[in-house]
């Protein structure tokens, strides 16, 4: 088994992400939801104000 010092080892797993991965990508279809609701309620119109534009999608 191979061993590194501690700044090597710490070098190593700071360049490692891991990644939670749905197994049928329902998150898409979750996230297209998302994205369709948001242009058909909120970005469908002129919106004067950022403030507002922010209350708009938080809502």
């Amino acid at each position: 088994m191979r061993t590194f010092d501690e700044e090597k080892a710490k070098e190593i797993t700071e360049c490692i992400e891991f990644h939670c991965t749905p197994y049928h990508g329902s998150w898409l279809n979750m996230a297209e939801i998302e994205s369709s609701v948001l242009e058909t309620e909120c970005l469908n119109r002129r919106i004067p104000d950022h403030n507002i534009l922010e209350k708009e999608v938080a809502a």
